[in-house]
């Protein structure tokens, strides 16, 4: 083969390897991972996207997750707390690119990070396994680039595989709008604070290692990169004006340190000059989250009971007072729980926006097809009953209908249990309430999302009405919604 046709060969192999890599980035970010229609699952997610500031965000592993209690933080400082630490199998740097996406101004940011984040590099498979689903809120933080460097070199080929035979042999059920929203509540209801407390009793896993190995010291683990990380903090920290403080994770076990002076006071030295150098407070010394008695672990050496849990975070909140970086506030708890519940309102009015059918102008029953392609039900609803109609349970329920991108009349056809003092209603974010039976005019501001918020009155239960024993407080039950938004322009286009 001449050198000429040798050129156009490996200039044609190049190309193609080129187009190739190109087109399996595109599948995998534009396919896979990237469609801005499927909402977070994980209410923690949507909190952190849509409660306001200032606020105090703790990001980590499940040291924090487990071995933190962050209702102590919020009641002692009076600032809406979000606790986001999940695993520290996660990469430090996708952590933090989400970070920086929805940090606001004013918020303090708390990061006790486990050794292995301020020592060496880990990262498993956990996260690639799921970047396609639960975890897909880390892949849409980060910038074109950063989610081009992440494909070729963090994505494992075997976790797209998993997932590409998943979808083919129909494995995967994306949850619909409605089921991801059910589950926000859930969660909410669950851990309100978003943190995992645990007294037990639970299998412990400490027969194959011993304390100091699990902290993940010593040469095998690489020399750790802490100027680049006190960099990326300083510029985060500027960029989006918060203030950050770094602290220690909390430590179980009799032998852990030990050898302190010898493995860990090198480590913490250079960790210390590193953040001082950009100004990034270090909150207290290993020592002050450290528990040698082993009646404070819960299943490892990272994890401790839900006691040691709330020991520990309140030796933080003085800290955190100490180093100046927060003070109390006299804001209500009551407050701060409605402004999570309205945080959650705003992302329900988003996924209806982006996950729901307009529905055309006239009356359309509330049927299972209303509920999966028009209507999001949020908090103070029942279950369907089995003619599909939605009761209301509580003083307060939420709801949002996907319209045309036009002014629109909506009304709400409903019956009242109980008391006929009829319930009244607002278009969220307005303040002004009417009676549900009045038509509710929606703007073409609104961009064809309905956010309803209503408020029931004289609520009383079945039970306590002498009509059965159905204790559910039961009141406003939606049968169907009319809807006019003038000339329908799809019919017309037809």
């Amino acid at each position: 083969m001449s050198p000429s046709r040798n050129g156009q060969f490996l200039l044609a192999g190049l190309v193609t390897f080129l187009v190739l890599a190109v087109a399996s980035f595109l599948v995998f970010d534009r396919l896979l991972v990237l469609p801005a229609r499927d909402p977070p699952q994980s209410v923690r997610q949507v909190l952190f996207e849509q409660t306001t500031g200032p606020r105090i965000i703790i990001d980590a592993g499940s040291n924090a997750y487990v071995g933190l209690d962050p209702e102590i933080l919020e009641r002692r400082f009076g600032r809406q707390t979000v606790l986001l630490a999940d695993h520290a199998g996660y990469p430090l740097d996708i952590k933090l690119a989400r970070l920086e996406k929805y940090l606001h101004a004013d918020d303090v940011l708390i990061l006790p990070l486990e050794w292995n984040y301020y020592v060496g590099h880990f990262s498993d498979s956990t996260f690639t396994d799921n970047v396609f689903t639960a975890l897909k809120h880390y892949y849409r933080a980060l910038l074109f680039w950063e989610r081009v460097k992440f494909f070729f070199t963090g994505m494992k080929f075997s976790s797209i595989f998993k997932h590409v035979r998943s979808l083919a042999l129909g494995e995967v059920k994306r949850p619909g709008p409605q089921a991801i929203v059910s589950e926000w509540y859930a969660q909410l209801k669950h851990s309100p604070f978003g943190a995992a407390l645990n007294d037990g009793p639970v299998p412990r896993y400490v027969g194959f290692f011993d304390c100091r190995s699990m902290l993940l010291f010593g040469e095998k683990n690489g020399a750790p990169d802490l100027e680049r990380l006190a960099d990326r903090l300083a510029a985060i920290a500027r960029a989006k004006q918060v203030k950050i403080a770094l602290t220690w994770p909390v430590v179980i076990g009799k032998d852990c340190y030990d050898t302190y002076e010898r493995d860990f006071r090198p480590a913490e030295n250079a960790l210390r000059a590193a953040m001082a150098r950009v100004g990034i407070p270090i909150l207290g010394s290993p020592r002050d989250y450290y528990f040698a008695d082993e009646r404070y672990m819960l299943d490892t050496y990272y994890h401790p009971i839900a006691e040691g849990a709330r020991i520990r975070t309140r030796r933080l909140a003085d800290q955190t007072a100490k180093a100046g970086l927060l003070a109390p506030e006299a804001v209500p708890a009551a407050e701060l729980a409605e402004q999570r519940l309205e945080a959650i309102d705003a992302a329900i009015a988003v996924v209806a926006y982006r996950g729901l059918k307009p529905a055309r102008n006239g009356t359309h029953v509330i049927d299972q097809s209303m509920v999966e392609n028009t209507i999001l039900f949020g908090r103070g609803w029942s279950q369907p009953e089995a003619n599909s109609f939605v009761w209301s349970d509580g003083t307060e329920s939420v709801l949002a209908i996907r319209l045309p991108e036009r002014r629109c009349r909506l009304t709400l056809n409903h019956f009242l249990h109980g008391d006929q003092q009829d319930s009244l209603v607002k278009l969220a974010p307005s303040q002004d309430w009417q009676s549900a039976s009045e038509p509710i005019i929606v703007p073409a501001e609104a961009r064809g999302v309905a956010l309803l918020q209503l408020r029931h009155r004289n609520v009383k239960s079945p039970l306590e009405l002498g009509q059965g024993g159905d204790p559910r407080r039961l009141k406003f039950n939606l049968q169907s919604i009319t809807v006019d938004c003038g000339a329908d322009e799809t019919a017309g286009a037809r």
